[in-house]
């Protein structure tokens, strides 16, 4: 909450030291705002207009309030870089975040939402159909950053590989290439990109872009990297495998599956570094039940 502010009244009498009538009105009537503001308390609906213009009032703050209602469709803060929103210490999950200029929501303190959250992390809304926000890394594992890659780019696995494919629809002649994964046994491909050289994350994220020409059920699709630096061996090692589990709504239609969770890559992750992506069907899985060929178009993946 900003200070009152002081009117100066000067040393003695017509001095000239002190503030002017106007002055010094304008500093009673921010004042008054002020206490007013300050006696926000308890179970309270703020309705009408309210006007923080981001240079008089630099900041509000709403004592003991649990819910904050606004009589409006939206809070405009117009001029206002960051907003703080800081606990009262009053109980448990209760913790300080500040939403910055740059659009991101970052824990000042640790709070309890419906995970642990520690200093430094940011809230990112994961999947806006259903309102799902996580908790991560401010520089890594399923940021805003993203990277694609596309069927063309792909190399099928020479044992058990899918089949790389050019299709052209029928009517607006659409072409587009496929990497095709058989329905019953477990096929793999690899694609090498380098990483940019803005890459900070440990981790990172991935989605699926794939379509069926026929059939129903659901596609597993598995995740996995490896980061190589110079002198590695080519033939290493994996990091775990990660899956992502989407469901055919409609032959022919375009399909992005769910995004994974933090998918960790074998190596030491570092910009302009090799890293070489896994792409499987995973067949055995009890949840892969497309009974066709799922057609790869593409993989991007976020950090």
């Amino acid at each position: 909450m900003d200070p009152l502010q002081t009117i100066a009244a000067g040393t003695i009498a017509n001095d000239g030291t002190g503030d002017s009538l106007r002055v010094a009105a304008q500093k009673a009537n921010t004042n008054f705002g002020i206490i007013a503001l300050n006696d926000t308390q308890g179970t309270t609906t703020l309705t009408g207009t309210k006007i923080w213009d981001g240079v008089l009032t630099q900041s509000v703050e709403f004592n003991d309030i649990a819910t904050l209602t606004l009589d409006a469709t939206s809070l405009n803060l117009s001029g206002v870089g960051n907003v703080s929103i800081a606990s009262t210490g009053a109980g448990a999950g209760q913790g300080e975040v500040e939403i910055r200029a740059d659009q991101q929501l970052t824990i000042l303190t640790p709070a309890v939402v419906a995970q642990t959250a520690t200093v430094g992390q940011v809230l990112r809304l994961t999947d806006a159909v259903n309102g799902v926000v996580e908790f991560g890394s401010a520089t890594g594992g399923g940021g805003s950053n993203s990277y694609d890659v596309w069927a063309a780019d792909i190399i099928p696995a020479i044992t058990n590989g899918p089949s790389s494919n050019t299709s052209e629809t029928s009517t607006n002649k659409v072409g587009y290439d496929t990497v095709d994964f058989d329905q019953t046994t477990e096929e793999s491909a690899t694609v090498l990109i380098r990483t940019p050289t803005g890459w900070t994350g440990t981790t990172f994220t991935a989605s699926v872009t794939w379509t069926a020409d026929s059939g129903s059920g659901g596609v597993v699709w598995g995740i996995s990297g490896r980061f190589l630096a110079n002198d590695d061996a080519i033939d290493s090692a994996f990091g775990s495998e990660v899956t992502s589990t989407d469901t055919l709504l409609a032959a022919s239609d375009l399909h992005e599956s769910p995004t994974t969770s933090a998918i960790t890559a074998g190596g030491t992750a570092a910009a302009s570094r090799i890293l070489v992506l896994k792409i499987a069907r995973k067949t055995g899985n009890g949840s892969d039940t497309l009974n066709a060929d799922a057609r790869f178009i593409g993989l991007r993946i976020y950090w």
